[in-house]
């Protein structure tokens, strides 16, 4: 019984939300797109929204609660030092990243957030090209570095350095090996920018055939512009510990969250301190899109799920 529990669970977890909002786009076809049906447009998104970011809260539930269950350590900070409520804001779902990437390095030491995009494929003129990029830069930094230390030692001796001196420095610096731990990271971070921007194509191919987009015109057309310049993979998993870089915190606060508190309490329909006509159409306000939602939940699903199946395969291979 428990395995199939848990096989339930694991499937939920995994089960991408871009099959979420396909499912709320295939339930839409048959919906007549005209003037008649445009009161039901905002309905109909914040239902899809809602679907999609209730369905992410209930993941980090069951994440937390099967990290609990397998470390009795980690049960007890959940029920007494952590308070990560709806799994809603920023914050609590970055705790939760925190906490996936603590639990997998007591069973990894060595592991690295970056190695979660290590096993997408690259083809040989790119690796050729990046590897050509890295080395340029190293070598780069260590001659500033050469520059420096001679520098340096010369202001300490009050004169000049001989010739036999600054090549000393200059091949103890030069002939160390290339730094291969940091080149990994590197071509992961290419890999990374390769994942997010593939999951950006998948999300805009399902929504430009999509009938909800002629409900929402402008706010597809804002989208179609600029969701490759809002939505970079530099700014994901950018550190061990941050889930988003400052940049898509802050977007993720200001255009996920605080529409997810405006939906889920339905306070738009008793709340008086609404933006005026004056704020909905200024430049400022046109992050405030559905399509910008979905993909923000989208990316950071694709995280927790790449985050989640190391953490059971570990797991798994811990009770062996």
């Amino acid at each position: 019984m428990g395995n199939m529990y848990n096989s339930v669970l694991r499937t939920f977890i995994t089960k991408p939300l871009l099959d979420v909002m396909q499912d709320g786009i295939t339930a839409s076809a048959s919906i007549k797109i005209g003037a008649e049906s445009f009161p039901l447009g905002e309905y109909f998104f914040q239902t899809l929204f809602l679907r999609m970011t209730g369905a992410q809260e209930q993941k980090m539930k069951c994440i937390c609660w099967e990290m609990a269950t397998n470390d009795y350590a980690y049960r007890y900070d959940l029920l007494h030092n952590r308070n990560y409520g709806e799994c809603s804001n920023y914050t609590d779902k970055n705790g939760i990243y925190k906490d996936i990437v603590c639990l997998i390095k007591e069973m990894l030491p060595s592991f690295k957030v970056y190695q979660l995009w290590e096993e997408e494929k690259l083809d040989d003129e790119t690796l050729k090209s990046e590897r050509a990029k890295w080395e340029k830069k190293i070598i780069a930094n260590r001659k500033k570095q050469i520059r420096k230390n001679i520098e340096v030692q010369e202001k300490e001796n009050g004169t000049s350095l001989s010739q036999d001196a600054k090549d000393k420095i200059t091949a103890n610096i030069m002939n160390k090996a290339m730094p291969e731990d940091d080149y990994a990271e590197h071509l992961a971070g290419i890999k990374k920018q390769k994942v997010v921007s593939s999951l950006l194509d998948d999300v805009f191919s399902m929504l430009k055939t999509a009938n909800i987009i002629h409900w929402k015109e402008k706010e597809f057309d804002i989208y179609k512009d600029n969701y490759r310049k809002k939505f970079k993979g530099i700014q994901v998993t950018p550190k061990d510990i941050s889930i988003l870089g400052n940049q898509l915190q802050k977007f993720y606060e200001d255009v996920v969250y605080v529409h997810r508190n405006r939906c889920a309490h339905n306070t738009s329909s008793y709340q008086f301190n609404l933006p005026t006509l004056n704020t909905l159409a200024s430049s400022g306000n046109t992050d405030q899109n559905y399509f910008y939602r979905f993909t923000m939940l989208i990316i950071i699903d694709e995280v927790f799920i790449r985050l989640y199946k190391r953490y059971v395969e570990l797991k798994e291979q811990d009770e062996q």
